[in-house]
């Protein structure tokens, strides 16, 4: 029995041996079975059966002003934004107003400095032709008579026109209308003195201005009366 039990000592040792021989010789016997891994490099790791290569433990997580910049609109700044945006749109419509009122305050003046350059110019070859002159108002109608040697020639201001008339006894043979701006107002006037002046004074405002605010522009017309009476026209 004790004979049995020492060559079966002596059989495990001998086992031991020929595995650690084995295990010596060829290593990979072990790992035959196992499927193979790429061995751990530095900046790579692995968690789970997922590999995260070319990234280090502190390069993981990404950095805060990547974040920020990805990130969207709030609503403060849309508001914001739409405010500014609204501000601009109405200040450019009130200068596109402003210029266009400015472009049509111009082209008006122009036509009254025209249509007043006209007037001023019919009314002194008339007057110096005219042996008297006499104005007469009823209600807001003013009329200047010139009485010519061998015609009639009368100016009746009404609202916004100044009219012209030369008759001929009972036919009336001319007529011309002067047009005045709205807010446009007139006054005649003629002096007692020889040789008599005859004097028009227009004045105009802006109705969508008060007077108080704009100066009215004034335009005055004097011509005397009777300088080349007896001429002929």
């Amino acid at each position: 029995m004790k004979q049995r039990f020492r060559s079966t000592k002596s059989r495990s040792r001998h086992d031991a041996l020929a595995l650690g021989a084995g295990l010596q010789t060829s290593p990979n016997r072990l790992t035959a079975g196992l499927p193979k891994c790429a061995p751990l490099r530095p900046g790579r790791e692995t968690f789970g059966r997922e590999q995260v290569r070319g990234q280090s433990p502190a390069h993981s997580a990404r950095p805060a002003h990547s974040i920020a910049s990805h990130r969207g609109f709030t609503l403060i700044e849309m508001l914001i934004v739409i405010t500014i945006f609204v501000f601009l749109l109405a200040t450019a419509a009130m200068a596109i107003g402003t210029l266009f009122r400015a472009q049509s305050d111009l082209q008006d003046e122009l036509i009254d400095a025209n249509t007043t350059t006209r007037l001023a110019v019919q009314l002194r070859a008339d007057a110096h032709l005219a042996n008297s002159a006499e104005i007469t108002r009823e209600d807001a109608t003013t009329t200047v008579r010139l009485l010519l040697p061998n015609a009639n020639i009368s100016y009746v201001t009404e609202a916004r026109r100044i009219i012209r008339r030369e008759t001929h006894g009972e036919r009336e043979v001319h007529r011309e209308v002067f047009y005045l701006l709205e807010g446009t107002t007139t006054d005649w006037a003629l002096s007692a003195e020889q040789p008599a002046f005859l004097t028009l004074t227009t004045s105009f405002v802006s109705p969508a201005l008060r007077a108080s605010v704009a100066r009215p522009r004034e335009y005055r017309i004097e011509t005397s009366i009777g300088l080349n009476a007896g001429g002929a026209r």
